[in-house]
């Protein structure tokens, strides 16, 4: 939370930018409309139906993706396309055209159209096919930027989707229907000229009726003949279908042809023989005695027939049950109902049963033969004069009957195809949508609050990754070290000063020399409060030398060493404050003082210790500054002449303090630091990057220096911790102040406004 609040601003302008362009999008974006219709499909009605392809029993799952596979294809698609091509408006008015259909840019185009393909192509851009998870339906969706269009397409899908399903389930029954139509035509044309000839003749022999005998035998032989040629046409019927079933099942079983030659039981045929033959018999009944209808006897001896014909039948069926269980095993098995083989058994069962029909329909035709021949034999018989106009009267009545019966079953033909439905429901119909589906306003607001948010949060935590940095004492715990004392980013006690008339101590010395310009701020407290744990920690130790370094420049080592010098001096501890920086000294700006001569000219033995030491404004302190830069410090600082120096400073003062340069920078407070009792290092809050203390650490270890302490200076709670953290307790006792200077605590200073308490 603290890393978030550090980074609010990140956070807020990422979310603005990223939330403005989804407002940009949602404003800009063309308004798409999306139309969903909806199709069941009867799963059980299309396992019956013997002409899909075997996959399709292999369960519910295959055959909805069988389906969606069918709705994905090209030439569902062209059909839709060609539709559209066929409408051109989207209205009954036709004054709004269909968008779909138009050229774009450089396609070529039919009479300022787009082609078939390409309207085809842009029609399956435009359509989503989902299938409705447990359950038989699948949602056909189309999509555009007119509403009335996207409802257009999406019906016309469905539609064509609907009429082939209609077109492919009704293939068997057209396929017998449209044999038959053209039996009648053929049997209507036979019909006309065996009519002709008839009339011809009547007109030119004069003939004009039969004898009674004769037209019983013309009678007779008339109906037997129509049944015959009946027989024949439903034997070429089921030829037809019986192709049909192996075409079906040819890639799936090249050994059928092979099965459907098994089908050959001998009881079997001699059953169908008797039964065509009493089928027969009891048809020359009925012929012979049209004046017995209804009479006991003549009924009792149909009955007679008719039981025999029943038990026949009986005994067939049974055979024939037996015969295909023993042929195809397993064919009544429930487990598997759903798989390939089943499926194939299923065809062949019915390829069987047809042959089974085929040899019936083969032994009626035999035994119609036979009493054909019967007849004609009695027709030969007759007296000459009769005999051509018997033979014309007989064809006549012979292709009429045959005509009237195969007209009769054309009808049912046609009406059992019309009545064929498929498997294929539409029972909800896209409608015109009245709200655009795309750009999804919530949604995409959703979407730009919540990646507004999520880029900033990763911008943040991204910039805390790759930039660690120490910002509060808890990250200088987890390095080791117990913060001495924690120093507040200065603000309004840089501007305010005790004092302001000339010659007064404040007025003499830098602003951020705050336990002069401003003792009573509570960033003055810490630097008492830094000095007394310096002091009284690990007491039995010597601590009358103590060095101020830093890892960097600009963390505040040398406000440190001044203020910590003017706390030293005012517990009334005689000080020395000893400019270490030999390189780039700024200790005599602070306290408004000469730079020379200094601690060079005393190193160098031109001048002696008292010569160059200092009175600041505070009684009890005094300044060594660096004097003349020299071209070699760490050779002076590191000569014997230091040590020297060293060991007057430490009778004459009882704390001597030392500022050095940033250990990272030069090697000179690591010289210095194996002569001093105490090393303290001074870190900048937010600013000092943890891997360039570590690395002041190890270099110091290096020459066997040891850290006595940290300093975290320039904490502000508010950054460290993020908006709205109270600062009590880094402030002496809990006096909070608000600041509106704009300095940090560091030798070049920074802006930053800081709360603290």
């Amino acid at each position: 939370m603290a890393i978030i609040m550090r980074g609010k601003w990140i956070v807020l302008v990422t979310f603005a930018l990223v939330f403005g362009a989804s407002l940009l999008y949602i404003k800009v974006a063309d308004r798409v409309y999306k139309a969903t219709a909806s199709v069941r499909i009867d799963v059980k009605a299309l396992e019956s139906s013997l002409f899909q392809q075997p996959s399709v029993a292999t369960g519910n799952l295959n055959i909805i993706q069988n389906e969606l596979q069918l709705l994905k294809s090209n030439a569902l698609s062209e059909v839709v396309a060609r539709r559209l091509l066929e409408m051109q408006f989207v209205d009954s008015t036709k004054t709004v055209p269909i968008q779909i259909i138009k050229p774009i840019g450089d396609q070529p185009t039919i009479r300022g159209q787009a082609t078939v393909e390409q309207i085809s192509n842009r029609v399956l851009a435009s359509v989503e096919f989902e299938p409705v998870r447990e359950s038989e339906v699948i949602k056909i969706s189309a999509a555009s930027k007119d509403p009335r269009e996207a409802a257009l397409i999406a019906n016309l899908y469905v539609q064509s989707y609907f009429d082939r399903n209609i077109y492919a389930s009704r293939n068997k029954s057209r396929t017998f229907r449209e044999f038959l139509e053209t039996q009648v035509k053929d049997k209507q044309v036979a019909l006309s000229k065996s009519e002709e000839s008839l009339r011809k003749y009547m007109e030119e022999k004069g003939v004009v009726s039969l004898d009674d005998n004769s037209k019983r035998i013309i009678e007779q032989l008339s109906q037997l003949e129509s049944q015959r040629d009946a027989v024949d046409i439903n034997v070429q019927s089921l030829e037809r279908t019986l192709q049909t079933y192996r075409e079906q099942v040819t890639q799936q079983e090249q050994s059928v042809a092979k099965v459907m030659g098994e089908a050959n039981d001998p009881y079997i045929s001699r059953l169908q023989g008797q039964l065509a033959q009493l089928e027969v018999q009891r048809d020359i009944t009925v012929a012979q005695n049209p004046d017995f209808v209804g009479k006991e006897m003549y009924n009792t001896q149909l009955k007679e027939i008719d039981g025999q014909i029943q038990s026949l039948k009986g005994k067939l069926k049974k055979r024939t049950d037996e015969f295909l269980t023993n042929l195809l095993p397993g064919s009544g098995s429930s487990s598997e109902e759903h798989d390939p083989a089943g499926y194939l058994r299923q065809v062949k069962q019915k390829m069987l049963e047809s042959q089974v029909e085929l040899q019936s329909l083969q032994a009626r035709r035999a035994a119609l033969t036979e009493a054909i021949r019967d007849y004609n034999r009695q027709f030969e018989n007759l007296p000459k004069k009769n005999m051509d106009f018997a033979r014309l009267q007989r064809e006549k009545l012979s292709m009429e009957k045959l005509y009237l019966t195969i007209e009769e079953r054309y009808n049912e033909a046609n009406i059992s195809e019309q009545r064929e439905a498929g498997y294929i429901d539409i029972f909800d119909p896209a409608m015109v949508p009245n709200m655009p589906s795309s750009p999804k306003v919530i949604v995409a607001l959703l979407l730009g609050a919540v990646c507004g948010v999520g880029f900033g949060l990763l911008i943040v935590f991204g910039r805390e990754y790759f930039k660690e940095v120490i910002r509060t004492p808890e990250d200088v715990k987890k390095r080791g070290f117990t913060p001495l004392s924690t120093i507040m980013l200065m603000g309004s006690e840089l501007r305010r000063r005790v004092g302001g008339k000339p010659g007064d101590e404040a007025t003499q010395v830098a602003p951020q020399v705050v336990m002069i310009t401003n003792p009573l701020a509570p960033v003055a407290e810490s630097y008492r409060h830094l000095r007394t744990n310096i002091h009284l920690t690990h007491r039995t130790e010597a601590c009358q030398t103590i060095l101020i370094s830093s890892p960097d420049e600009g963390e505040g080592k040398t406000t440190t060493a001044a203020n910590l010098a003017v706390a030293y001096a005012r517990s009334g501890k005689r000080t020395i404050l000893v400019d270490g920086d030999l390189r780039r000294p700024t200790m005599f700006k602070v306290f408004g003082l000469r730079m020379k001569p200094g601690l060079h000219e005393v190193l160098a033995g031109v001048a002696t210790l008292e010569q160059c030491l200092q009175k600041t404004p505070v009684e009890g302190l005094s300044l060594l500054t660096s004097g003349s830069i020299p071209p070699n410090p760490a050779e002076y600082l590191g000569s014997d002449r230091m040590q020297t120096l060293l060991g007057e400073m430490k009778e004459q003062f009882e704390v001597v303090l030392f500022d050095a340069p940033p250990v990272l920078a030069v090697t000179d407070s690591s010289v210095i630091a194996t002569q001093v009792d105490r090393m303290v290092l001074v870190v900048s809050s937010g600013k000092t990057p943890v891997q360039d203390f570590d690395r002041a650490v190890e270099t110091l270890d290096a020459v066997g220096v040891k850290v006595f302490g940290v300093v975290l200076n320039n904490f502000n709670p508010k950054h460290a911790y993020g908006a709205g953290t109270k600062a009590t307790g880094y402030g002496y006792y809990g006096m909070a102040y608000k600041s509106d200077g704009n300095r940090s605590n560091g030798s070049g200073g920074g802006k930053v406004k800081a709360r603290t308490s």
